[in-house]
């Protein structure tokens, strides 16, 4: 049996197998850049206006002043350019993004003119080259425009976009493969006889990987026998890089995950933490593949699945922020843990005026999932620990909970 902490330092440094894939940009949200993208054009592409009004050469206002109208002599318009030169003391309607005109260089909003027929008298003296957007003043060719390791959000997908690329170079995030055993599970749409109960964890494990954006291509459950528990893992090994399970990691006559991991030649890493709930955990690796058992208990599993693997899953990606999310609280109430163990306190977090406070839920059990369905998160009380009212803790959130 090992510690939380050396638990958590020996997943920390375990190593994750690296691929790169290439995706199309509408398929690259939440993931990973893993090539960095330089520009392949100016931007802007063409020098245009920034206001709707009309376009001039500043010397020609220079020399004529307020006192002689220019004359209108064409338009440019979003898609639609100016064609030719402006003769002297001309003017050209445009639009906000339209290409100026090769010899103009200033535009002049239109709240600044008033117009009589194809006279353009201009109210406002203007400066040379206002309210124009030069080609290139965002970035030139060959410009850095996304490093590396960032987490790609629209805004980047975008920018890529702009560029006229159309798939990106992503860290590929691990497959999972998700074993649930127990001959009391029956799915979620049947009716449970005497002795049965549904099965959650299956579907709680797949959207809680797919959360840390790992795509899960296998669910299966599996029944309490050692040959079928060995069949079902040779099966999730050969398709998944990591395989997780929910149940049959105790120490009863029907449980097999670890002796079938054994017969199966997985290095053991660890078996049981010193922690509440989830003591159970068992990890193993053979090659590049992984293996994690979580206990049955569906706050058990889950309490084990957001501390442990949702930090491993991210790490895989190389994401730029893999842990939970965590934040300073102030607990409502005493809280004590007299046993040997740590203790994963459920918590629900409120904000009230400057600060935070956390509220233990008043159930703990590990078989209750309104302990995990009704807190934000939870917090570590350390073995023969009394933690008052009014004391600060670090409260680890829920992934996707907002307080």
């Amino acid at each position: 049996m090992i510690t939380v902490a050396e638990a958590e330092s020996l997943l920390a440094h375990l190593p994750c197998a690296t691929r790169i894939e290439h995706r199309p940009l509408t398929q690259a949200i939440g993931c990973i850049l893993a090539e960095p993208i330089r520009a392949r054009e100016p931007s802007p592409p063409f020098t245009n206006s920034a206001m709707d009004g009309y376009a001039i050469r500043f010397a020609d206002y220079q020399r004529l002043g307020n006192a002689t109208p220019f004359r209108i002599v064409g338009e440019s318009a979003a898609g639609h350019p100016y064609q030719g030169e402006i003769p002297e003391g001309g003017a050209v309607k445009i639009s906000t993004g339209a290409p100026l005109p090769a010899d103009a260089d200033t535009v002049v909003p239109v709240e600044d003119v008033t117009v009589d027929g194809d006279a353009l008298h201009i109210e406002q003296p203007p400066r040379k080259g206002q309210h124009v957007k030069v080609a290139g003043t965002e970035f030139s060719p060959g410009a850095m425009l996304i490093n590396a390791g960032q987490l790609l959000l629209p805004p980047h997908l975008a920018l890529i976009a702009s560029q006229g690329i159309t798939q990106v170079a992503i860290y590929a995030p691990p497959r999972v493969a998700i074993l649930v055993s127990g001959d009391e599970l029956v799915d979620i749409t049947a009716e449970p006889q005497f002795g049965q109960i549904r099965d959650s964890n299956s579907l709680m494990l797949q959207l809680a990987a797919a959360q840390a954006g790992a795509p899960v291509v296998q669910v299966r459950r599996v029944p309490d026998h050692l040959a079928a528990t060995i069949a079902a893992v040779e099966e999730a090994v050969a398709k998944a890089d990591i395989v997780i399970s929910s149940g049959g990691v105790s120490v009863g006559e029907h449980d097999h995950i670890r002796t079938a991991l054994q017969r199966l030649e997985f290095q053991e890493l660890f078996w049981r933490i010193k922690q509440k709930p989830g003591k159970p955990m068992f990890a193993a690796t053979r090659s590049e593949k992984l293996f994690f058992g979580l206990p049955g208990n569906p706050v058990s599993a889950y309490i084990c699945f957001v501390h442990y693997l949702y930090p491993l899953l991210r790490r895989w990606q190389h994401h730029p922020r893999p842990h939970l999310d965590t934040l300073d609280a102030v607990l409502t109430q005493e809280v004590q843990n007299t046993q040997d163990r740590l203790h994963f306190v459920r918590v629900r977090l409120r904000r009230e005026d400057d600060a935070i406070t956390a509220t233990p839920l008043p159930r703990q059990a590990s078989y209750m999932l309104t302990t995990i369905a009704g807190a934000d998160g939870y917090i570590k009380v350390k073995p023969w620990t009394k933690l008052p009212a009014g004391a600060t803790v670090t409260a680890y959130l829920f992934p996707g909970a907002v307080v």
